[in-house]
């Protein structure tokens, strides 16, 4: 059963991701949304509960956040971001609301609290 609260946007976005200092690729989104993202990795082994730094660009920005493993299947692995720039939450809500996903996207999510969604906000 997944339990998201965003809307989901499947678009293939360059991502590199790090564990700690060593350097581990590049790679692309698989679905993004505004507190986390599937990332197609391949084989490349990860553990339920790692922490890697996603270095990702959006609009020609570049995007520094932490994530958490939260699924590993065997081509890549869904991350929720720890670490979420106010900046990142700005626009990929503008990317969503163009996509037909609603200016307010909060308005979206029943099934989640409110507060934890504007409070990502920054």
């Amino acid at each position: 059963m997944q339990h998201r609260c965003f809307t989901r946007l499947k678009n293939a976005l360059p991502v590199v991701l790090y564990h700690g200092d060593t350097h581990l690729g590049r790679f692309a989104t698989r679905d993004i949304s505004l507190d986390g993202m599937f990332v197609e990795t391949g084989d490349l082994d990860f553990f339920k509960n790692d922490v890697v730094q996603v270095d990702l660009m959006l609009f020609g920005e570049r995007y520094l956040m932490r994530g958490l493993v939260v699924r590993r299947e065997t081509h890549g692995i869904g991350l929720v971001l720890i670490d979420v720039n106010p900046r990142y939450y700005k626009s990929l809500t503008h990317i969503l609301s163009e996509d037909g996903a609603g200016g307010r996207v909060e308005a979206e999510l029943p099934a989640c609290d409110q507060k934890y969604a504007m409070g990502r906000a920054g």
